[in-house]
Protein backbone atom coordinates (compact mmCIF):
# COMPACT_ATOMS: atom_id res chain seq x y z
CA UNK A 1 0.00 0.00 0.00
CA UNK A 2 1.32 3.38 -0.64
CA UNK A 3 1.17 5.12 2.43
CA UNK A 4 -0.05 8.55 0.30
CA UNK A 5 -3.28 6.51 -1.09
CA UNK A 6 -6.22 6.33 0.59
CA UNK A 7 -8.49 2.46 0.75
CA UNK A 8 -11.82 2.13 1.46
CA UNK A 9 -12.14 -0.12 4.75
CA UNK A 10 -13.66 -2.99 2.25
CA UNK A 11 -10.61 -2.69 0.28
CA UNK A 12 -8.28 -2.60 3.86
CA UNK A 13 -10.47 -6.02 4.52
CA UNK A 14 -9.38 -7.57 2.08
CA UNK A 15 -5.77 -6.90 1.17
CA UNK A 16 -4.84 -7.93 4.93
CA UNK A 17 -7.79 -10.71 5.78
CA UNK A 18 -9.21 -9.09 8.28
CA UNK A 19 -13.19 -8.79 8.49
CA UNK A 20 -14.28 -4.93 8.42
CA UNK A 21 -16.03 -5.26 11.84
CA UNK A 22 -11.90 -6.30 13.06
CA UNK A 23 -10.82 -3.39 11.73
CA UNK A 24 -13.63 -0.80 12.93
CA UNK A 25 -12.64 -2.96 16.25
CA UNK A 26 -9.05 -2.07 16.38
CA UNK A 27 -10.09 1.35 15.30
CA UNK A 28 -12.12 2.32 17.92
CA UNK A 29 -9.78 0.30 20.41
CA UNK A 30 -7.17 3.00 19.28
CA UNK A 31 -4.68 0.72 18.26
CA UNK A 32 -4.75 1.55 14.51
CA UNK A 33 -5.40 5.43 13.56
CA UNK A 34 -7.73 5.91 10.49
CA UNK A 35 -6.38 8.31 7.86
CA UNK A 36 -9.62 10.03 7.34
CA UNK A 37 -13.21 8.99 7.84
CA UNK A 38 -15.93 9.87 5.49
Amino acid sequence: MDDNELYPIGDVARRTGLSVSAIRYYSDAGVIDPTRVS
